[in-house]
């Protein structure tokens, strides 16, 4: 299982500090997965709070970084989020990986997330390669 690789992204730390991080878990898995475990790589001043999976009808908007809840840019699909470790993802499923981010002060940052999962018999771990930075300034 690969998910979304490659870049840092900044952007202005939501009030509260409470942040919504979607992961784009992908579609081509044959048997489907089950989600062991969810954590941050690397976290500086930020927090993880719940981890919901969140499905995605096909051409949808994908979410990236939101409010938490993320019900203003989600309000259709934010009502059928379920709790994400232990549950099964089925093979050829869109869904996004919802990570609630809880900053602890100013500025807050994370490498990634990582998540381990089941599929086939065997655990795996991944994780993605975005590393994402929340500064209440914004970004320059």
């Amino acid at each position: 299982m690969d998910v979304e690789s490659g870049g840092v992204v900044c952007a202005p730390l939501p009030a509260h500090g409470h942040a919504a991080h979607g992961v784009i878990l992908p579609t081509g898995v044959p048997d489907g997965v089950t989600i062991d475990a969810v954590s941050l790589v690397a976290p500086d001043g930020i927090t993880r709070g719940a981890v919901r999976l969140m499905t995605v009808p096909a051409g949808h908007v994908r979410l990236m970084l939101d409010a938490y809840p993320p019900t203003g840019q989600f309000p259709d699909l934010w009502p059928d989020a379920v709790e994400a470790i232990g549950a099964t993802v089925p093979a050829g499923a869109a869904v996004d990986l919802v990570v609630e981010l809880e900053a602890t002060g100013d500025e807050a940052s994370i490498d990634g997330v990582e998540i381990v999962y089941t599929a086939g018999g065997r655990t795996y771990v991944t994780r993605s390669d975005l590393a994402l930075t929340l500064r209440t300034g914004g970004c320059v």
